[in-house]
């Protein structure tokens, strides 16, 4: 029922407003009637109504029909596993290292306080409020908006499109780590023998072929003394092994993620070919993140407690294992000793801003659809103060996380470099094989001596620039810390080869990592598919293609939403 509804009926029996219509009555008149014409038709005058549709409270999915969250519980986890995603990990530190350290934590939690609680508490509650997806939300406060709600869908598409390419990623390293030896923690080798044996042994073995076969094939069989004299070429060739030269100059761990997993070409005009690995795991990720929508509350709840409960769990086995680390306490150090001078740069600012905006996830519409199955009377703000405050100390303890780590590995590259520096003028301080072995006999020694020798080069006859320009510096060290994808899949992998254990450190980090990369895209589907459900694009799909399994029991809905929060 649409428009204006004015039901007039005279009955011998008063009649309620409510039994004349099910919509809600916004105006209601008494109309007086002539005594006359009602006395002769023996009747007495009732309530006439008009029912205006109520445009500002009521939508396509009223309460009735509207799915709703199992638990608060549950939403609450879906909000917090959608918020808290690769960012927190990956970006997060790499801002603080970049933006002065523990003072990027000021302008953080400003624009936490005046941007982000204020825009998470108002997509959660124009959600709730309106009932309906970020299209609808948008179209509903005024139709010039609705272009807003679009917009929103269609970030949240292409974040989902190259984020489930991330996730592709994770699963390639996941599967990769299942192997005693991790495959990037040495370079791989090159057998020469294979490139030159084929036309050396070819040119040596026809050579030494011929001759013998005509001496002895003559009289007995050519073709005998031929193959003779193949056999004897290719075995005189001698097959060796180098270590690739590509691998050497950078690293196994940057080596296999440029080669191995990206294959990557020189430029984007080089289409390079397929990768079928990669292409695998990509469609493995669609499928299941097919499955986890399909399946209805009553079979796939625990996916909301996997992907938001997980990654905690392993955050805190790999704090408690990266404290205890050689190096863990100057990577914290470096990381909230504050650099109060980088406040009076805006770019500090700036990344304290969009670090809050894509963190929580706001403008991608998700909130607005995890809202709209809240029920009204719901405290959304509270709600929305909790998932902030989650996700900034998310974001804070992973990166103590991170840097405690990453300060590990640092102390392990100054230790090398020291002992590499040393050898280098071993033969300026005629130091002798018994020496250099006593000085080098760990790599504690190496460091040093090589800082007694870098305090004051002329005290030992050395040129006062001889480490003018060595890298064994910390400082150094630490700000080549990468961010994104650099410190997960190079920087981080690195780290993880040098602890004990190491496959099932890795399987640990990059499950960790599937499980916020899943959380996320899930939400990014959200916002998209129940504006879709909501504007019934597609009347003639099925519920459980587009949204999922719905849940219906005697012709009424069930009281809980599916598992990627749809109806």
């Amino acid at each position: 029922m649409s428009g204006k509804v004015r039901p007039q009926a005279y009955l011998d029996e008063a009649v309620s407003p409510l039994e004349i219509t099910p919509l809600k009555i916004d105006i209601m008149r008494t109309r007086e009637k002539d005594s006359s014409s009602l006395a002769v038709q023996g009747k007495r005058p009732i309530i006439v109504c008009e029912t205006v549709a109520d445009t500002e409270t009521s939508s396509p999915t009223d309460d009735g029909e509207r799915a709703g969250w199992g638990s608060k519980v549950q939403f609450l986890l879906s909000v917090v596993a959608y918020a808290v995603g690769l960012g927190n990990v990956w970006r997060f530190p790499y801002l603080c290292q970049k933006n002065g350290g523990g003072a990027f934590l000021i302008p953080y939690f400003v624009m936490l306080i005046i941007e982000g609680i204020p825009l998470c508490v108002l997509e959660l509650g124009i959600g709730q409020k309106l009932r309906l997806g970020s299209i609808g939300v948008w179209n509903k406060i005024h139709p010039l908006l609705g272009g807003l709600g679009i917009s929103c869908a269609i970030v949240a598409l292409l974040v989902g499109w190259y984020y489930n390419v991330v996730i592709a990623w994770c699963f390639f390293y996941l599967f990769s780590s299942l192997q005693t030896r991790l495959p990037w923690a040495d370079c791989p080798l090159i057998e020469t023998g294979l490139h030159s044996g084929l036309s050396t042994g070819l040119s040596t073995g026809l050579s030494t072929g011929l001759s013998t076969g005509l001496d002895t094939g003559l009289s007995t069989d050519l073709p005998s003394g031929l193959s003779t004299g193949l056999s004897s070429g290719f075995v005189s060739v001698n097959v060796t092994t180098i270590v690739n030269k590509e691998c050497a100059a950078s690293s196994p761990t940057a080596f296999f993620w440029f080669r191995e997993a990206l294959d990557i070409t020189d430029g984007i005009d080089e289409f390079g070919g397929m990768q079928w690995k990669i292409a695998g795991c990509l469609v493995f990720s669609w499928f299941l993140i097919f499955v986890c929508m399909a399946r209805g509350i009553e079979n796939s709840g625990w996916i909301m407690y996997f992907t938001a409960g997980f990654p905690y769990f392993v955050l805190v086995i790999f704090f408690g294992r990266a404290i205890t680390l050689k190096g863990s306490s100057a990577g914290l150090r470096f990381l909230f000793t504050p650099q109060m001078s980088r406040l009076l740069d805006p770019i500090v600012w700036l990344d304290a801003a969009t670090q809050i905006f894509y963190s929580l996830g706001l403008g991608f519409g998700s909130l607005i659809a995890f809202g709209s199955y809240n029920p009204r009377d719901n405290k959304f703000t509270r709600d929305a103060v909790f998932v902030s405050l989650t996700n900034a100390f998310t974001a804070i303890f992973a990166s103590v996380l991170v840097f405690a780590i990453l300060g590990f590995k640092a102390t392990l590259g100054i230790e090398s470099c020291a002992c590499s520096q040393i050898k280098n003028v071993a033969s300026m301080l005629h130091l002798t094989s018994a020496e250099l072995s006593a000085v080098m006999q760990t790599p504690e020694e190496c460091l040093e001596y090589y800082n007694l020798l870098a305090a004051d080069p002329t005290a030992y006859e050395l040129p006062a620039d001889i480490f003018a320009n060595s890298t064994c510096s910390f400082e150094k060290l630490m700000n080549e810390a990468a961010e994104g994808t650099g410190l997960a899949f190079i920087v981080f992998t690195q780290a993880i080869v040098e602890l004990p254990w190491a496959p099932l450190w890795s399987v640990l980090f990059f499950t960790m990592l599937l499980a916020l990369g899943m959380g996320s895209m899930f939400g990014n589907l959200a916002g998209i598919q129940t504006s879709i459900y909501d504007l019934k694009l597609f009347p003639w799909l099925k519920q459980q293609v587009l949204s999922g399994k719905t849940l219906f029991r005697n012709g009424t809905r069930n009281d809980s939403a599916s598992c990627c929060f749809f109806p």
